[in-house]
């Protein structure tokens, strides 16, 4: 079988089966992001510990893992909840510095297990305390997922049609300054569509929303990127033919969830 046929495939049966956890409803859709989190944690694990089976790698994979699961007995509210989404996106930007100067991979493989809580787990958790709980925010997490597939095929296919600016070629060589800004404005439209089909949220929230998902996104996508080139792997694992592993299929996903979490707080949806 091809890869783009493989890949094609696999590309519609993920996409049936989060499409259909999400319209499922909240218990459907927390089964769905513990698969992810498991998968993910696991690449994550042996991605910074290179295999060696020792202490430390059983620390990073239960760091990686565990908010989600402490989030299913224990949510945190009020004044305690925007401090962590605070404290969540203020991480995530640090990372984003990190990999701009392409620095601190060796740290960050230092401290495998804080690297996974940081990375993984408190992003993870947040997702359950605020989308995944009643009332079930169905129409966020769908947006979110439709920008960001929307935010990656307008960038591969303007980027591949028109793109001769590489965007960061240290860290992502196939990435173009073309498809990158193609994208953020594709995304404002498909933002603006979804106002209109979901009729929920104010449109500025939703093409917030979308500059977002775009914006932090990318940067996600190359975060993990800047992992996987200082490792010396190809892709994070090999779970999803044709795509790589869970880490890279979520790698935007992971980074824009505290931001969006942050920016209903702003909105104050929450």
């Amino acid at each position: 079988m091809s890869t783009l046929r493989t890949r094609s495939i696999t590309g519609v049966i993920f996409a049936a089966v989060m499409l259909a956890a999400i319209y499922g409803g909240e218990i459907s859709s927390i089964i769905l992001f513990g698969v992810v989190i498991l998968f993910s944690g696991f690449e994550l694990t042996r991605m910074l510990r290179r295999d060696v089976q020792d202490n430390w790698m059983l620390a990073t994979l239960i760091a990686a893992i565990l908010p989600y699961l402490l989030s299913l007995k224990y949510s945190i509210k009020g004044l305690d909840l925007k401090i962590a989404i605070v404290a969540s996106c203020l991480i995530i930007t640090v990372l984003i510095f990190l990999m701009l100067f392409n620095k601190g991979a060796k740290l960050l493989e230092k401290i495998s297990p804080i690297t996974a809580l940081l990375y993984l787990g408190i992003p993870f958790y947040l997702l359950r305390v605020v989308l995944l709980k009643l009332p079930f925010h169905w129409e966020m997490l769908l947006s979110i997922i439709l920008l960001i597939w929307s935010s990656d095929s307008f960038a591969y296919l303007i980027g591949s049609k028109i793109g001769k600016r590489k965007l960061y070629p240290i860290i992502s060589p196939g990435k173009t300054w073309e498809g990158f800004i193609g994208a953020g404005l594709c995304n404002i439209g498909i933002s603006i569509l979804l106002y209109y089909i979901l009729g929920k949220y104010e449109l500025a929230f939703f093409i917030s929303l979308g500059l977002i998902v775009w914006l932090i996104g990318s940067l996600g996508d190359l975060f993990e990127s800047f992992l996987k080139r200082y490792f010396k792997v190809k892709d994070s694992g090999s779970f999803l033919p044709g795509h790589g592993g869970f880490l890279d299929r979520f790698d935007s996903f992971i980074f824009v969830i505290p931001f969006v979490c942050l920016l209903m707080l702003i909105f104050e949806i929450i």
